[in-house]
């Protein structure tokens, strides 16, 4: 019934919340223990809210980890063509390539100034 399906969206939001609050509670008192410093707690913090806006909590890898390869395969197609077409250096790139890209490529979150590559 309707009413059900209301309520099971309930709880399935509440235990997204629940465990974002868990999450965030585990951060800092790891970040408590290390004694970090308060510029990088407050980037620590940043980064579990952006991942948290970004995939809702979900771990794509341990999501993914049990579908079939193929099934993973067309799932990474699927979530990551566009963006990759969108890359000048990809635009013209034939479709197998592209295809093959999306197939390795692996979804990461990252905060304003971090360092996505380091010389």
């Amino acid at each position: 019934s309707f009413m059900s399906m209301c309520i099971q969206l309930l709880m399935l939001m509440d235990s997204f919340r629940v465990r974002h609050y868990s999450a965030s509670k585990r951060l800092d008192q790891y970040m408590g223990v290390r004694n970090l410093p308060a510029e990088l707690r407050f980037r620590s913090r940043k980064y579990l809210e952006n991942a948290w806006d970004k995939l809702g909590g979900l771990d794509e890898g341990q999501v993914l980890g049990i579908m079939s390869a193929g099934l993973r395969g067309s799932i990474r197609v699927e979530c990551s063509v566009d963006l990759i077409r969108s890359v000048p250096f990809f635009r013209d790139a034939p479709d197998t390539f592209v295809y093959r890209v999306a197939q390795v490529i692996k979804t990461d979150v990252f905060c304003a100034g971090d360092r996505l590559m380091m010389a």
